[in-house]
């Protein structure tokens, strides 16, 4: 089976997501919170799927709440749940 990603820019964005995933689940909010940052910016940059966009900012809110910055969760919950009525 290949497994090679058809695009750099995807194997960035899935080696960032898995990052920020492992750094989430240690407890290490702000280091996942830098990595989903950048994962978001690569799918907006390269114009990814929605799915991949909701799903980064549903993530990048969860993450501004366990820091206890509730202005920015609202910020990222309000981006997602805009995506979520867009598809």
């Amino acid at each position: 089976m290949d497994r090679r990603c058809d695009s750099p820019w995807k194997a960035e964005r899935k080696a960032l997501r898995g990052l920020g995933a492992a750094f989430q689940l240690q407890g290490k909010n702000k280091e996942a919170l830098k990595h989903m940052m950048r994962v978001l910016e690569i799918v907006e940059e390269h114009k990814g799927e929605m799915v991949e966009t909701t799903d980064t900012l549903g993530v990048i809110a969860d993450i501004y709440t366990d820091l206890g910055d509730m202005e920015q969760a609202a910020v990222y919950y309000d981006r997602y749940l805009a995506m979520l009525n867009e598809e």
